[in-house]
Order: structure tokens, then sequence, then C-alpha cells
């Protein structure tokens, strides 16, 4: 029983040790890199290019209008915005016509015939648009319709372009702390999900800008045409074409909808697709994903053995290693909302909702969000069928096929 108590001790302290170790560059990189860029690049703003803002919407979401409006309210003097509407009859038809008729900024309407790529329908959305914006653009910035950007998005997105090896670049996402269990949890996964995509290298396509003429590309076409998702996919491609994608560090939009466990399955499973199908690092990504799972079970069934044998040293032992670990996971969230509430000033999960209750509900939803999390890889690892925004892909292997297509109820 020493033994294999020792064994569960030592593998806690391990994972400890590396959670700390890859959290600890991230913040330090990422604080690094705020201050190299605290003052504004005026001279790449000085002669204000015009700028392409593009929204693919299925379905009038609670956060669209909001959404739009703030589209409407970014401060940089000279972009226009395309809004793909999926069909003639979506429910989103009204509200983005109202939202035209009454913006500063001009406004263009397109409604998209039938999709005719097998890949992801908004891959299908974006191939059909591209061909048409105008090459008055110098870039083109393509927003997720759930996401809420801030006035200073698009000259903050359009500082990296100073670098010519820059193609692309795109900020980070955060989900603020709610009330609810989803919620929390989903919060929990994602202060861990920026630090692995820092540091895999994984884009995030919420908002992320483009030089216009890279969008012309073939071979970028025919990826997104039989893609699951129109960022992961492209990280190959953008080194064997000598560009690079760049991530400023100052650039975080938030996401305030709380969330359902149904939709948090769905909404993690797809997220792990992705880099399944299409990221290099899936292997590291699910291994740490199974990792917390079996760790949490060996700790819990060490504890029901070593209680049945009254093995007290070893109850007493596992117990404290494991709540030292979870005391130390909780404070690298800390530490990770930290950094990210020194880039967006409303950034605020713990302050909204703080003291020894939330601390607690944090100790016991971490070890959950590690099941769940765990739960949700082993599922996009074995998934044949996935649906998303009711349209149904089947997956087999690398490859993706879309299924069926009905307007969205």
């Amino acid at each position: 029983m020493a033994f294999f108590s020792w064994v569960v001790m030592l593998w806690l302290a391990v994972t400890t040790l590396g959670q700390a170790l890859f959290t600890g560059c991230y913040c330090y990189l990422r604080r690094f890199t705020n201050r190299a860029v605290v003052r504004h690049n005026t001279a790449a703003l000085a002669t204000p290019q015009r700028v392409a803002v593009v929204l693919a919407i299925r379905g009038a979401d609670e956060g669209l209008a909001d959404g739009l409006a703030a589209l409407d309210g970014m401060d940089y003097p000279d972009y226009q915005i395309h809004l793909v509407l999926d069909h003639a009859d979506d429910s989103a038809v009204v509200p983005c016509q109202q939202f035209a008729s009454r913006a500063v900024h001009a406004v263009f309407l397109h409604t998209s015939p039938l999709p005719c790529y097998p890949g992801a329908l908004k891959c299908d959305r974006l191939l059909w648009l591209i061909p048409q914006l105008s090459d008055e653009y110098s870039h083109v910035l393509l927003v997720d319709a759930d996401v809420s950007v801030y006035p200073s998005l698009l000259g903050q997105l359009l500082e990296s372009f100073v670098d010519p090896q820059v193609g692309c670049a795109g900020g980070g996402r955060w989900y603020e702390v709610q009330g609810n269990w989803p919620s929390l949890v989903r919060s929990i996964w994602n202060a861990a999900a920026v630090v692995q995509m820092d540091g895999y290298g994984v884009p995030w396509a919420g908002t992320w800008m483009w030089r216009r003429d890279l969008l012309n590309d073939a071979e970028l076409q025919q990826i997104w045409s039989k893609s699951f998702c129109e960022d992961v996919s492209l990280v190959p491609w953008f080194k064997k074409r000598g560009y690079r994608f760049a991530r400023p560090a100052r650039v975080v939009l938030i996401n305030r909808e709380p969330t359902r466990w149904r939709s948090l399955f769905n909404f993690w499973t797809r997220q792990l697709l992705c880099a399944r199908l299409h990221h290099w690092a899936w292997p590291a990504i699910f291994g740490h994903a199974v990792n917390g799972l079996l760790m949490t079970l060996a700790v819990l069934l060490l504890s029901i053995v070593a209680l049945t044998f009254e093995a007290w040293n070893a109850v007493v032992g596992v117990t404290l290693t494991y709540f030292f670990y979870l005391v130390i996971s909780a404070w690298l969230m800390w530490l990770v909302c930290r950094q990210n509430e020194r880039k967006v000033e409303s950034l605020v999960p713990f302050r909204a909702a703080s003291g020894i209750g939330l601390w607690c509900r944090v100790l016991v939803a971490i070890p959950l969000a590690q099941v769940l999390h765990a739960y949700c890889a082993i599922s996009a690892a074995m998934i044949g069928n996935v649906q998303w925004r009711q349209i149904d892909y089947r997956i087999k292997g690398r490859e993706v096929q879309r299924q069926n297509y009905q307007p969205f109820q």
C-alpha cells in the first residue's frame, strides 16, 4: 500500500510541477509581450487602409444584437461590414436588416446559396463570399457570431502586420465566470486551454485578420472546402507559405454567455475534434486530458482501498497531496485570470463573485472539469458523427463529410 501511495503522490507532484512551469512560461511571455507593445504603433496606422469585417450568421442567437452593435462601434476610421446570412428565411435576417438601416458604417447583407462543399458550413459560406470582396480591402477580419468586439480591436490587430511575415493575426478567447456550475467548469477548462493554445500554436478564428491577397490562395480554398473548422486546419499551410500566425498579447475577446451541460459537452467535443482532425499536437492534448482523469481515479480508488485496509498513513498522504494539487491548480488559474484581466478592463471573472464560497466551488469544480474534459476527449477520438448548428457531419479518419442541410430552426 505504501508503494502505491508514493507512486500516486509522485504522479501528483510531477503533474503539478509541469502545470506550474507551463503556466508560468505563458504568464511571463504574455506579460513581456504586453510591455513590448504598450505604445500604440501610430506609424502602422498613419495611413489607414480599408478593412472588411465579415460575420457569417446562422440563426439569431441571444447575443447577436449586442455583437452587431459592437462591430459598428470600433474606432478604426475606415472599415465596412459584411454579414453573410445562411438563408433567406433565417431568423437573423430581420435583426440584421434593422442593424444595417441604423449602422454608422456601411453594412452589406449577403444571402448564401445552397452549400456546395463537403466540409463545415461556415467554411462553405466564407469560400462563397471571399471572391466577391473588393480588392480595395487591404485586410479582412473574420468574426464569430458569438463574439463581442471592443473599440480598439482593429487597430491592435493591424499592428501585427508591420511584420511582413505575418499573414494572419488573431486574439484569444475568455469565458467569464458565471454563477452556474456548467459555466464555472467551462471557465476552468478555458484557463487551461488558453495556455495550451499558446504553447502548441493553436489559432482561434473568433476574431482573426487576414491579408486580403492570401485569401485568394487556391490551396487555402481547397483546405477549407474539406475542413471541419477554418482555423486549426491552416497551421501547416502558414508554414508552407512562409507566413506565420500572430497572436497579439493584448487582444482578448470575452464571452459572457452562460452555458448548460449539454451545450458544454457538445462544445468541448467539437473543439477537441478540431484538434484531432487538424493539429499535430492532438496526442499531447489528448494525453493531458486523459492524465487528469486517470490521476483523479487513482486518488479515489487508492483512498477507498487504503480506508478499507485502515492504511491511515496512505490515506493522509494521498489526500493532502491531492488537496495541495488542487490548491496549486486554483492558484495557477488565478494567475491566468489576472494575466487576461490586464488586457481587458472589463474582464473581472473573480471580482464579480469573490469570497471563500467561490474558491470552494473552484476546488470542487477542478476535478469535475478534468473528468468531463477527458470524457469529451475520448468522445472526440472515437466519434463518427457530430452535429453543429443542426448540421450533421460524418467523421471518417481525418475526413469530414457534411450529411445534410436545412435552414436553422
